[in-house]
């Protein structure tokens, strides 16, 4: 009698075969909280790549410093979303040390890792994290030559922020890192590529051509970065203006906010078509106002005005529900 055949093993590539046939983005988000080994292979950035291009994403939660919010019942998404928020570790025990979350990218968490020994925070380290996958890679500070090289002392800083690049035009397993010094003279960003394994610092713009002064104590004078069409914005506090960081030139600038929006809270989203929108409010106020930037000055507002380039377009105002 002939002997029976075994059946091939299923080796990785076969599995990622496998799964991506598998049509439902719920029942793959199951599959990836069968076991550990499903789980990495699902979660590697070159599977998720070519699953999307043949799946839309499923909606299974919000990530922010807290941690994952899974999608509750009754939206259709949330027995998906209680499987996979079961495979994710925000415990962040693979990080050499204790650690703070001080952005949230897609599905990077970037950590600041405290090191008390350290007098500075400038000094401590940043890890890049990947809860999905458990793996981290660690961000070394900026090198003092580095920071040298600009000019900048710690004495003369007011304030820093640290951030992490949308990956939209990168490869998913690379990723970019900004951290952006307000200092005495002007504005200084400075990038650390995970390509070229090194911070690097990029053209300062002194506070005379971005329109703004100059601060002149520690103090929080920009709003939360919003990244929109490969540009991160600001709004400034206590002035009409937005600031503007273009990724792809790694310029600075700043555009005019409509009268009277010194005071007033604005968030920066985007419409169609590649425009740039805000919608606008003030604390007291009772309505919400949308506006359009207009770059060509060819449009009309609602009172049915031409507009010249570069200003901001008033759309719709809106009444809030008290």
């Amino acid at each position: 009698m002939e002997s029976q055949r075994l059946p091939a093993a299923l080796t990785d590539d076969l599995l990622r075969e496998i799964f991506l046939r598998v049509a439902s983005p719920a029942d793959l988000a199951r599959v990836a909280a069968a076991c550990v080994s499903f789980c990495r292979l699902i979660a590697a950035p070159s599977f998720l790549r070519r699953y999307r291009s043949l799946h839309r994403p499923l909606l299974l939660g919000f990530i922010d410093t807290d941690g994952l919010h899974p999608i509750q019942a009754p939206h259709p998404n949330a027995s998906a979303a209680r499987a996979f928020a079961r495979t994710v570790d925000f415990s962040f025990g693979y990080l050499p040390g204790d650690g703070g979350i001080i952005d949230v990218c897609g599905d990077r968490i970037l950590v600041e890792l405290i090191d008390e020994d350290k007098p500075s925070t400038l000094l401590w380290n940043l890890a890049v994290c990947y809860p999905m996958s458990r793996r981290c890679r660690l961000v070394p500070p900026i090198p003092n030559e580095v920071l040298a090289s600009a000019q900048i002392h710690e004495h003369d800083i007011f304030n820093f922020e640290t951030f992490l690049v949308p990956s939209g035009v990168l490869e998913e397993t690379s990723f970019r890192v900004i951290r952006f010094f307000l200092v005495k003279t002007g504005l200084v960003p400075f990038v650390f590529s995970s390509g070229a394994g090194r911070w690097s610092v990029c053209t300062s713009t002194n506070w005379d051509t971005l329109g703004l002064d100059a601060p002149k104590a520690w103090i929080d004078m920009l709003s939360s970065h919003r990244y929109m069409h490969g540009c991160f914005y600001w709004k400034v506090d206590h002035k009409g203006k937005l600031l503007k960081l273009n990724m792809n030139t790694m310029r600075l600038s700043t555009h005019d906010l409509p009268r009277d929006h010194e005071e007033q809270r604005v968030a920066i989203v985007e419409a169609g078509d590649g425009k740039l929108a805000m919608f606008s409010k003030i604390d007291e106020g009772t309505s919400l106002d949308y506006y359009i930037f207009c770059l060509d000055g060819s449009k009309k507002g609602v009172a049915g005005l031409g507009l010249h380039p570069g200003l901001w377009l008033l759309q719709c105002s809106m009444e809030q529900w008290s």
